[in-house]
């Protein structure tokens, strides 16, 4: 199952504000996470103000909630946390592009993705992500006949989890 919608709103005739929602339920076969529902909110601003220059800017919030059943025994480390992909979480992802042509030769594109992931309900296993991408795209020709181009990116990763160190039982 899903919903959503989205709006657009210009300023003017190459300023535009969009914005939406989008629900999603996730019904699985896993006894541990039977259904989980996706709440996803996006703001965008775009800007093609110039003949070869454009740029977007987009944040979106991503809040997964699932119906989590834990049958581990209390006094077990499996009790304390849930599966990352199942987990609840809060994500921030914020999205830049801007596209240069400063010929009809020439297409040069500059892309960056930060996302920060907060997981819920875990005391142990994966707690907190962050990534960073940034992606640069370069291309030459005419794009009728040939047209050469080269990709490059750079991205890291940072996963925090939780661990049990000392005495057990767990807190």
């Amino acid at each position: 199952n899903a919903a959503g919608f989205d709006a657009t709103w210009a300023f003017n005739r190459t300023n535009r504000l969009l914005g939406g929602f989008d629900w999603e339920n996730i019904d699985r076969n896993l006894e541990s996470a039977p259904k989980s529902d996706d709440y996803r909110y996006w703001l965008e601003y775009r800007n093609t103000g110039w003949d070869n220059l454009s740029g977007r800017l987009k944040y979106t919030f991503l809040q997964r909630r699932s119906d989590l059943v834990n049958t581990a025994a209390a006094t077990s480390v499996a009790a304390y946390f849930a599966a990352y992909d199942v987990n609840n979480f809060d994500a921030y992802v914020v999205k830049l592009n801007v596209d240069w042509t400063p010929d009809p030769m020439w297409f040069v594109g500059v892309g960056a993705t930060w996302r920060d992931i907060k997981y819920k309900d875990n005391i142990y296993g994966r707690t907190k992500d962050k990534q960073q991408n940034y992606d640069l795209t370069v291309s030459w020709g005419d794009a009728n006949q040939l047209r050469i181009t080269g990709i490059g990116n750079w991205g890291t990763v940072e996963n925090n989890q939780g661990y049990l160190a000392g005495a057990y039982p767990p807190p």
